[in-house]
């Protein structure tokens, strides 16, 4: 779900600024039939192990204007579209 949001402020003396450009963020995802996702890592017998590299491939059906991808790490993750890297950060908490 998306949301949109613009500020402007009065200073102590009533002067008032002009509106900030409209801006918006995702509160993520809501509905439990939402959750769509798998477990990635090498399979063992006993299921599977954890990996300190773990990597997932995926192909998109649809396309559209704005797309989201959410990544759960906890550290250092890289997100590649068609073969280049998305944002410059390291250590992320987001890209």
């Amino acid at each position: 779900m998306g949301v949109c949001w613009k500020v402007r402020v009065w200073d102590n003396s009533g002067n008032v600024s002009s509106w900030s450009p409209v801006c918006n963020f995702s509160i993520g995802l809501l509905n439990k039939s939402d959750w769509q996702a798998s477990y990635i890592g090498f399979p063992s017998e006993a299921g599977f192990k954890n990996s300190p590299q773990l990597t997932k491939t995926f192909d998109l059906d649809e396309t559209g204007h704005c797309m989201f991808l959410y990544v759960n790490s906890l550290g250092y993750h890289e997100v590649y579209l068609n073969g280049l890297k998305v944002g410059d950060g390291l250590l992320s908490l987001a890209v």
